[in-house]
């Protein structure tokens, strides 16, 4: 009876561990001034946004999740961004986002203004910001959290 018992909570342990390996779209990078942030992608800022305390003990869960996060010229030039961001929570977060843009050489040479979204529980909104710099050929997407 008691190797039985043994291997049931074994069986959960693994199930649990493997619940907490999930990851949902694309990825999200932390910011951390001792590393530089890879261009095309989406930087959150503060890390209250990102860590959410789950129903599972010692793991956490991201707030929010990018679902998409694209780029491509217009027929102007201009390098137009698109990013899918959703509320994995059930309360209202409210966000503040831009957009950095970079030349060919990694320099920054465009930055959108500073944009509140706000995400209903478990809602999705787009992101959506083009830059003002037909030279403009790699982005950074800012997220943090609004007062």
């Amino acid at each position: 009876m008691i190797i039985r018992m043994n291997k049931l909570v074994l069986a959960l342990l693994v199930i649990f561990a493997i619940a907490g390996c999930h990851h949902e779209g694309a990825s999200i990078g932390y910011y951390n001034p001792k590393v530089e942030m890879p261009f095309n992608s989406v930087i959150v800022l503060d890390k209250d946004v990102t860590d959410m305390t789950t129903w599972i003990p010692f793991t956490k869960q991201s707030r929010i999740t990018i679902d998409k996060n694209t780029s491509h010229k217009t027929s102007t030039g201009m390098l137009k961004v698109v990013t899918d961001i959703r509320n994995r929570t059930d309360h209202t977060l409210r966000l503040d986002v831009h957009t950095k843009f970079f030349d060919g050489r990694k320099t920054l040479i465009d930055e959108s203004p500073w944009d509140v979204i706000v995400l209903r529980r478990q809602e999705t909104k787009t992101y959506t910001v083009s830059s003002l710099n037909s030279e403009a050929a790699m982005y950074r997407v800012e997220i943090m959290g609004a007062e």
